[in-house]
């Protein structure tokens, strides 16, 4: 997994200087792993250089925008979302804890509300715990947060298993999270119906109508 970006306006702020001592230390080690980080301090610490050498006139405002739109962060376009790009396979649900659906193998009691779900498909069967927390939602009315745990089980181990939570008729998921080597995962979402997509391999495969409630 690779290390994550250092925010841009810390790394201003480290070039000019203005970090408290604790917060350098860790950019400074965070440099080092990132090259491009370390070259956008470097560039930010020349300007700053120059500009404090110059004792001329000020510039006028226009220049001085022009200045601030080449230190800003390019914007980063969001394409569409990975699951819609990609085929979707539906698994079909073979066992609720709430209905006991007779499927041999499978016996789960739950405890304060919660509930396990399965799902088979062709490339991978997917095992969902799902356990109310003591938290709740920013709704009018409050609703418990629910912690949906799962396992990907798959004859084939496919690498960056990413993993979505979206509300049905939504677009943009509640909750999005990636498998570890293990295809464990864990996500949090309030109560509602959601669908849950699952990026494994060139396909998606697609949990729907999970009922957190």
């Amino acid at each position: 997994m690779s290390s994550p970006t250092i925010d841009y306006r810390k790394l201003v702020a480290y070039a000019a200087g203005d970090l408290p001592e604790t917060e350098a230390s860790q950019i400074e080690v965070q440099l080092v792993r990132d090259p491009q980080a370390a070259a956008t301090v470097r560039h930010f610490q020349a300007a700053r250089a120059i500009i404090q050498s110059d004792d001329g006139l000020d510039p006028p405002p226009e220049a001085v925008a022009r200045a601030c739109s080449i230190f800003s962060p390019p914007a980063v376009e969001r394409s569409g979302n990975w699951w819609e790009a990609l085929e979707q396979i539906l698994a079909a649900l073979v066992f609720d804890s709430r209905g006991q659906l007779a499927v041999a193998g499978y016996r789960y009691r739950g405890i304060d509300g919660g509930f396990q779900l399965c799902f088979e498909c062709e490339p991978a069967d997917v095992e969902l715990q799902v356990e109310p927390t003591e938290r709740f939602s920013r709704e009018v009315e409050p609703r418990p947060i629910w912690q949906v745990m799962g396992q990907i089980v798959a004859a084939r181990r496919a690498p960056n298993i990413e993993v979505a939570l979206v509300r049905q008729g939504a677009t943009i998921p509640v909750a999005e999270t990636s498998a570890d080597s293990q295809g464990i995962f864990s996500l949090e979402a309030p109560s509602g119906r959601y669908d849950l997509f699952i990026r494994h391999g060139n396909g998606s495969v697609v949990l729907r109508d999970i009922d957190l409630s």
